[in-house]
This record gives C-alpha cells, structure tokens and sequence, in this order.
C-alpha cells in the first residue's frame, strides 16, 4: 500500500468519520437489489458498486480516510506485511473503458444495514433504471479495515449515493474482430439435406367411391325450390269452416212408482 496523508481524528477503531468523495462514473451498480456473493455463496447477498475516478481527480481526503482507519486499527502496524490497496488502477482491468491515470474503487454495504439511499440532484430517491452504469455520482463513504485468514485491507463502504448527471451507458466492449475472421461460407460445406421417405397413399376403402385413386369428389346439386310453390305465385283463399252445432240430448221419460205425488208447478 501506498504512503498515505496523515489521519485525522478517528471516529472508532479502524474505521474513519463519513465523508463526501468526487464526482466519480458509477460501475456495477447493484445499490436497489443485493448482489450474491460470488466468492462465498454461503454468505448473503451485499449492495455493491463501483467508483471509477478520472485522471487528475483529487482523492487526499479518501487516502487520508484510508491511512487513518489502519492506524487506529493497528496503530501502524498491520498483522500482515502487505494491506489490500482499496485504489485500484481502472485502466489496467477495463483499458477499453478508461483511460490511464483512472481509479477505481469498490464499496459495499451488508444485506442487514438495508439499500443504501440513491437521490437526484434534489435529493430526491431515483430508481434502478436511473442509476444505471455509465452515469455519474458522488457518494458518502467511509474507510474500514478488515482482516482475513490470510491478509488484510482497507476498503470504502456505501453509505449512499447521489446521481450528478447522465453518462454514456457502459455496454459490450468485447471487439468480435479480435474472435473471429471473415470467411467463405462455401469454403465451410453444408451438410446433405434430409431425405425422407415418401409417403404411401391410404388403401382404397370399400364402398367409399371418394377414397379409391383417380375419382375426384362430387359437387353437390343445387336445392331445388317446391314445385307446389314459386316465388310471385298467388295463394287462393280458404273458406272458413263453420264451427258445429252444440244439440241437447234427449233425455228419456222416467217412470215414477205408483202412490208418487205429482212434482209441483213449474217443474220440468
């Protein structure tokens, strides 16, 4: 690691105050979802992203941030002879990308601390698509030590980040030239078309005159209108039939027993 700015006043052991970086082009953002772990799938997922500085940028306050979580943490004296630089050289990763003299650095933030804040230039939260590769930022980090089995470092977390303005959208860098060359297609061969077997026609079925071979199918005949009836033909009326007579039958005589008195007057 590189000789570093004198620290200033701490505010916990290996980790320094808060502070506001340069407007930096934003990489591999990952600020609205995690990003698994890639190096250890067993650990959960992390906010992520990336700061490349262009050439010239002052970064004394962050060096100074740096230098002065080592010192608090180690009091100078790391446990290992070489401290993880977190100022990476961005040309030397993505040279189609950025020119020399770049730098990069990587901040992170855990699953369990929730999304670092994104805002706009009101300061007002933007989505994902808004803070997007390519555009431009300025974030609010800290410096942090940290020790593994085998080293340790410094790096920056994500405390939040605010969009300063659009950029060009970082897309494919890869040049197909370098991959391929041009070639003749007739020079490669094509393989023989398929050829399938032809299919036999169907067996003639018994007393179906539309499946035996050569006999094309039969129109049908034009409907043909009644002949008791033709369109403009007059309908001759029909008489009514009378409805039939009601008639009362007869009723017989009915002979009474001897001794029966006579029915009164009026009586039928």
């Amino acid at each position: 690691m590189t000789a570093l700015p004198t620290p200033a006043a701490a505010s916990s052991p290996g980790r320094s105050p808060k502070l506001q970086t340069p407007e930096a082009r934003v990489s591999h953002p990952h600020c609205h979802v995690p990003r698994p772990n890639t190096i250890d799938p067993s650990k959960p997922d992390k906010y992520e992203c990336s700061m490349v500085f262009p050439p010239g940028t002052d970064l004394t306050a962050m060096r100074a941030a740096a230098a002065q979580a080592v010192q608090t943490m180690w009091n100078g004296t790391p446990p290992f002879p070489a401290v993880k630089d977190p100022f990476l050289d961005a040309h030397e990763k993505q040279p189609t990308l950025f020119p020399p003299g770049s730098v990069l650095i990587r901040t992170s933030k855990t699953l369990k601390s929730g999304a670092p804040p994104v805002v706009d230039h009101l300061v007002q939260p933007i989505n994902e698509a808004s803070f997007y590769g390519g555009c431009y930022a300025r974030f609010m980090t800290n410096a942090y030590c940290w020790k593994g089995p085998t080293g340790c470092g410094v790096s920056f977390g994500l405390i939040s980040a605010q969009k300063t303005r659009d950029g060009e959208p970082f897309g494919h860098t890869d040049d197909p030239a370098e991959d391929f060359t041009p070639f003749n297609p007739e020079t490669l061969g094509a393989a023989a078309p398929v050829a399938y077997p032809a299919t036999a026609p169907a067996a003639p079925v018994a007393g179906d005159p539309y499946s035996q071979p050569g006999v094309a199918p039969q129109p049908y005949p034009a409907p043909v209108a009644p002949s008791a009836w033709q369109p403009g033909a007059t309908v001759a009326p029909v008489a009514p039939v009378a409805p039939p007579v009601y008639q009362q039958p007869a009723i017989p005589p009915v002979a009474l027993p001897p001794g029966t008195p006579p029915p009164p007057a009026g009586f039928a």
